[in-house]
Protein backbone atom coordinates (compact mmCIF):
# COMPACT_ATOMS: atom_id res chain seq x y z
CA UNK A 1 0.00 0.00 0.00
CA UNK A 2 1.09 3.86 -1.38
CA UNK A 3 0.65 6.59 0.41
CA UNK A 4 0.34 8.57 -2.66
CA UNK A 5 0.08 7.54 -6.36
CA UNK A 6 3.55 8.61 -7.36
CA UNK A 7 5.61 9.42 -4.49
CA UNK A 8 7.89 6.01 -4.41
CA UNK A 9 7.47 5.54 -0.80
CA UNK A 10 5.81 2.98 1.16
CA UNK A 11 3.77 3.29 4.41
CA UNK A 12 6.51 3.42 6.81
CA UNK A 13 8.00 6.45 4.52
CA UNK A 14 10.84 4.65 3.01
CA UNK A 15 12.10 5.20 -0.27
CA UNK A 16 11.69 2.24 -2.66
CA UNK A 17 14.08 1.41 -5.27
CA UNK A 18 14.00 -0.83 -7.88
CA UNK A 19 17.20 -3.03 -7.35
CA UNK A 20 18.69 -2.44 -11.10
CA UNK A 21 19.22 1.36 -9.44
CA UNK A 22 22.28 0.36 -7.56
CA UNK A 23 23.51 -1.83 -10.73
CA UNK A 24 23.92 -5.22 -8.66
CA UNK A 25 21.56 -6.74 -10.79
CA UNK A 26 21.34 -6.05 -14.73
CA UNK A 27 17.89 -6.28 -15.73
CA UNK A 28 18.30 -6.73 -19.57
CA UNK A 29 20.53 -9.25 -21.55
CA UNK A 30 22.38 -8.03 -24.37
CA UNK A 31 21.57 -8.65 -27.88
CA UNK A 32 22.81 -11.99 -28.93
CA UNK A 33 23.74 -12.97 -25.60
CA UNK A 34 21.99 -16.14 -23.63
CA UNK A 35 19.67 -15.10 -20.98
CA UNK A 36 21.58 -15.29 -17.05
CA UNK A 37 19.81 -18.04 -14.76
CA UNK A 38 18.87 -16.59 -11.85
CA UNK A 39 21.43 -17.61 -8.68
CA UNK A 40 20.11 -19.64 -5.82
CA UNK A 41 20.31 -18.83 -2.31
CA UNK A 42 23.31 -20.83 -1.25
CA UNK A 43 25.03 -19.56 -4.92
CA UNK A 44 24.42 -15.97 -3.13
CA UNK A 45 25.29 -17.00 0.05
CA UNK A 46 28.88 -18.42 -0.91
CA UNK A 47 29.72 -15.16 -2.89
CA UNK A 48 28.28 -12.95 -0.39
CA UNK A 49 30.09 -14.84 2.91
CA UNK A 50 31.82 -18.07 1.77
CA UNK A 51 34.08 -15.40 -0.40
CA UNK A 52 35.07 -12.75 2.11
CA UNK A 53 35.29 -15.34 5.06
CA UNK A 54 37.72 -17.24 2.66
CA UNK A 55 39.88 -14.06 2.29
CA UNK A 56 40.07 -13.28 5.98
CA UNK A 57 40.81 -16.75 6.23
CA UNK A 58 44.07 -16.40 4.28
CA UNK A 59 44.87 -12.69 5.61
CA UNK A 60 44.65 -14.47 9.24
CA UNK A 61 47.01 -17.23 7.56
CA UNK A 62 49.73 -14.98 6.55
CA UNK A 63 49.58 -12.77 9.17
CA UNK A 64 49.72 -15.51 12.20
CA UNK A 65 51.85 -18.37 10.55
CA UNK A 66 55.38 -16.31 11.18
CA UNK A 67 54.67 -16.90 15.07
CA UNK A 68 53.40 -20.31 14.72
CA UNK A 69 57.53 -20.97 13.41
CA UNK A 70 59.55 -18.85 15.48
CA UNK A 71 61.44 -20.28 18.50
CA UNK A 72 59.60 -20.47 22.17
CA UNK A 73 60.68 -17.76 24.14
CA UNK A 74 58.59 -17.85 26.84
CA UNK A 75 61.04 -18.15 30.16
CA UNK A 76 62.04 -21.97 29.29
CA UNK A 77 65.76 -21.08 29.23
CA UNK A 78 65.97 -18.46 32.34
CA UNK A 79 69.28 -18.38 32.52
CA UNK A 80 69.34 -18.39 36.68
CA UNK A 81 72.20 -16.82 38.73
CA UNK A 82 73.44 -19.57 41.17
CA UNK A 83 74.30 -18.21 44.86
Amino acid sequence: MRCSAGSGRDVAGFVQYPVSMFGLIPLKTLPGWPEAPDPTAIQSLTVLLGVPAAIALVLLLLVMAPSWFRPDRSGSQVARKDS
